[in-house]
């Protein structure tokens, strides 16, 4: 059994002011250039693992105002081998995610990650706090959702990696 990234909500980040996008075994992200594509998978990365390169660019902007935060909320759920949803995660990622993290709504379990980023004046650097939400809100309302409970678990702990490739269109035939 595998896991899936099912749906990744963005806020305040580059771009990127409010958006869901829900995801299959198989997702291609096209599009012009300059419409998100780059700034939605680095997203992703923060929020799975590499924190690193956070900058003040990454923070939305729009008519001179800067956004304050970033919300990187992510949706994962158990998948068969042919990217079915499953009711429960297998036990091995039971053990990995553990049982007090994985939520479960009604028959389906899921482990909803909040990843929320801000500026930390005082000590000039991007504080990045994980937690685990208690449900999955509705996209209306998402963001005023309660934070969750905090988790010490990070995505650098499992493989993740992003494959792409860009082209450009030439308009020629």
């Amino acid at each position: 059994m595998s896991i899936l990234i099912k749906t990744v909500r963005i806020s305040g980040f580059r771009g990127l002011e409010n958006i869901e996008v829900e995801l299959e075994q198989t997702t291609v992200l096209t599009g012009m250039n300059n419409t998100g594509k780059t700034s939605f998978l680095k997203a992703l990365q923060i929020a799975l693992g590499n924190r690193q390169f956070i900058s003040q660019d990454d923070f939305f902007i729009k008519n001179n105002d800067c956004a304050t935060n970033i919300t990187i909320d992510v949706l994962i759920v158990p998948v068969d081998a042919k990217g079915k949803q499953e009711d429960r995660f297998s036990d091995d990622w039971e053990a990995l995610l553990t049982t007090d993290r994985i939520r479960i709504d009604g028959t389906e379990s899921f482990f909803p990650l909040r990843t929320h980023v801000t500026f930390d004046a005082i000590k000039n650097s991007y504080k990045v706090e994980q937690t685990i939400l208690q449900v999955w809100p509705d996209f209306t309302d998402w963001l005023n959702a309660g934070k969750g409970n905090k988790t010490r678990f990070h995505f650098d702990e499992l493989p993740f990696f992003l494959y792409g490739c860009a082209t450009r269109y030439s308009g020629r035939h």
